[in-house]
């Protein structure tokens, strides 16, 4: 043969351009070659080049562009079509965002921002699933730390300490969270999963693969139509629209929350002037509260309520053996209604604790019974009200009742006082008693002459229990009930939505004379658990 043959591989021919990248003269040349490249901001300035940007990988012949559009054999091994074939489209590159943008950074940007960040992501970026699927577990992870950091600051009130580690721990999760995105986007789009809530994100996200306009458009306007139209497809899909309506319920609850809150104390004021700080200084919010000058030393501390939104403490308070012992006579035994009354209060209230505030101690055998399930509480018995002579016993007695509900809320009873049923439906409002049932007939039902002080549900610092202490600077001890039962029902009509008012049905009936005494105890025809009545 004349010629020689050339048992080289195929070479394109020499107007055919070549997919590799250029050479580096200087490395040719055996100088330094330059080092990596910067990526650009936007896929698609670089969406020719095997880079990383593109997704091209030279162990994956399929990453790589064909030149060889118009070869036969590269046309067949593209799937007959070269680079616009169905095989190429599901090859769609990985780092391809609907805006362009880099994945990394947008992956990292879901976290930085909480559950905002994240729902913006989640409806703008509706091609790239790697960018959504860090959306989705950063709305995961960011919207319970803000609802506990809200729920510690707002609602329960932890030390400086404890609140301090818990937002910088928050902070730090999120920026972890944060970089592993960016991180795995540089290394070959692996997703990291946090623990439990990866799984979760995973199973819940939408992929962008699988929506049915999904499509490129060829022309500009076909191109934005497609866009709006997988946007509304996303929001239409029952999980996104859940996830969407959380965290705009969140951010709207935040709002709520955040409204009528004070500025912070570290703002200053428009009349503020600076000042230097001494380096030894303690801030206030340090100092622990101060004690309640006004709380008597024999009074404890007020019970938290049963349950949440009641506010009267879940404690009952009796109060006992006022009346002066002479020398040399025996305290009496504590009489067997009271242990019955006690006893009834202990099974149907159920209170954390029953409170017994005592100046002398009952004995016998239904106090052995009962003291082992009470709270004593020595007092000191007042003998005097803003200068008025507190001399009988009985009077002593109702002021010394005030003062416990005042400064411990609770439920007092009198030591007679039978309870029927709970008193769970009282404890919401701050103060409850009951209208006095008159023995007098012509009085009107709803007239009564006044509020029995036998049975009171308070909260601790009621205003309406305020207002009646006060009303004792006019206390005369001639007049009996003056300020026991006439006034309290004063200061109701005066302020009626400071206090809940009751008829007499509620505690006080039947009556203790007449036809009552013998429905109740000679034909037993009076059904006190069909009444309703509390006691």
């Amino acid at each position: 043969m004349s010629g020689s043959i050339n048992f080289s591989p195929y070479q394109p021919p020499p107007d055919v351009p070549s997919t590799d990248p250029p050479s580096d003269s200087n490395s040719l040349l055996g100088g330094r070659g330059k080092g990596k490249a910067k990526r650009p901001w936007f896929n698609r300035d670089a969406s020719y080049a095997n880079t990383y940007q593109s997704g091209g990988n030279l162990s994956d012949p399929s990453s790589v562009p064909q030149a060889y559009t118009n070869d036969p054999e590269s046309s067949a091994y593209a799937g007959g079509s070269g680079m616009n074939g169905s095989a190429s489209e599901d090859r769609a590159n990985a780092w391809e965002s609907r805006f362009g943008w880099r994945v990394d950074v947008m992956a990292a940007a879901t976290y930085l921002g909480g559950p905002i960040t994240a729902l913006i992501f989640l409806i703008l970026e509706t091609q790239n699933d790697y960018v959504r699927f860090h959306a989705y577990q950063s709305a995961l992870l960011t919207t319970p730390l803000l609802a506990l950091l809200l729920l510690f600051n707002l609602v329960i009130r932890l030390p400086t300490f404890l609140r301090v580690l818990l937002i910088l721990g928050s902070i730090c999760v999120t920026l972890y969270a944060s970089f592993r995105a960016w991180k795995d986007a540089q290394e070959g789009l692996g997703r990291y999963w946090l623990p439990y809530i990866g799984e979760i994100a995973e199973k819940s996200m939408i992929p962008a693969s699988s929506h049915k306009f999904s499509q490129r458009a060829t022309d500009m306007s076909s191109r934005w139509s497609n866009e709006f139209n997988m946007i509304i497809y996303n929001i239409r899909h029952r999980h996104l629209l859940r996830f969407i309506l959380l965290i705009l319920s969140f951010i709207c609850l935040l709002g709520l929350l955040t409204f009528h809150l004070p500025p912070p104390s570290f703002l200053p004021s428009p009349n503020s002037h600076y000042h230097p700080i001494s380096p030894f200084r303690v801030p206030p919010t340090l100092f622990r509260p101060p004690p309640d000058p006004s709380r008597p030393t024999f009074l404890s501390p007020p019970l938290a309520p049963k349950k949440n939104g009641m506010v009267v403490p879940n404690s009952v308070h009796y109060v006992y053996g006022l009346k002066p012992v002479k020398e040399g006579e025996k305290v009496p035994e504590l009489p067997y209604y009271a242990y019955l009354a006690m006893k009834s209060a202990l099974m149907v209230l159920k209170p954390e604790k029953m409170y017994f505030h005592y100046v002398n101690l009952p004995t016998g055998p239904w106090w052995d019974l009962i003291s082992p399930h009470l709270t004593l509480t020595p007092t000191i018995v007042p003998h005097s009200v803003f200068g008025n002579e507190l001399n009988h016993f009985a009077h002593q007695a109702d002021i010394l009742r005030l003062m416990i509900m005042k400064h411990m809320g609770g439920i007092y009873l009198d030591i007679d006082m039978f309870i029927i049923k709970p008193f769970d439906d009282l404890m919401y409002e701050s103060t409850t008693l009951a209208m006095e049932m008159s023995p007098d007939s012509r009085r009107d039902k709803l007239d009564p002459t006044g509020l029995c002080n036998a049975v009171i549900v308070s909260e601790p610092g009621s205003v309406f229990i305020n207002r009646w202490l006060t009303s004792y600077d006019t206390f005369n001890q001639d007049s009996w009930a003056r300020h026991s039962v006439e006034i309290p029902w004063e200061i109701a009509r005066r302020y009626p939505d400071e206090i809940q008012v009751l008829n007499h049905k509620a505690f006080f009936w039947p009556m203790w004379h007449g036809d009552e005494v013998q429905r109740v105890h000679e034909r037993n025809e009076y059904d006190f658990w069909g009444s309703g009545q509390y006691a």
